[in-house]
């Protein structure tokens, strides 16, 4: 399963890196010879593995509804990133993708840069993580997107929330 997503990006300056997702999870794992979930879970490039499947769930849900996903990697000069910034509605939704089962603070590092930013409608931001728990921290909603019956509408309503911008 894999797919390519074009977009265009946000309205933000080049020099900050907004670029295209490329998605090729079934290629990616058939290269690296993971053949079983045990193999995957012990792989050094389980966290790559697991943001690829969950931006193609992300963008499979919205082509399934005969949407066009505008789905971007946030990076800037200095290494600073996000993994995921969807745009919806003119809205931002940046969005932090860990296959770790247990929840750190640190995994908010991203989406407050992200934030500071001061673009215009960015919306809090979620973290989608492989844990059991579900919560808001700091206004962040993080939760895991493998139980979520329609991920693609859980992000676009979140996206749904975005401020003014600074």
């Amino acid at each position: 399963m894999g797919g390519v997503y074009d977009g265009t990006p946000a309205g933000v300056s080049a020099r900050t890196g907004l670029g295209k997702s490329k998605v090729q999870l079934a290629f990616f794992t058939f290269l690296l010879g993971i053949r079983s979930a045990e193999q995957a879970a012990r792989d050094p490039l389980r966290g790559n593995l697991y943001e690829n499947l969950i931006i193609a769930e992300i963008a499979k849900g919205a082509l399934n509804r005969g949407i066009r996903p505008e789905l971007f990697f946030f990076r800037d000069t200095h290494g600073s990133e996000v993994d995921l910034v969807l745009r919806h509605g003119g809205a931002l939704l940046p969005v932090e993708i860990k296959s770790a089962a247990t929840f750190s603070p640190s995994f908010l590092k991203g989406l407050e840069w992200f934030r500071s930013l001061g673009l215009d409608r960015v919306a809090p931001g979620a973290v989608l993580f492989n844990g059991e728990e579900r919560f808001t921290i700091r206004g962040t909603r993080v939760f895991n997107p493998l139980r979520e019956a329609n991920l693609w509408d859980r992000l676009t309503s979140l996206a749904g929330e975005g401020g003014e911008g600074g």
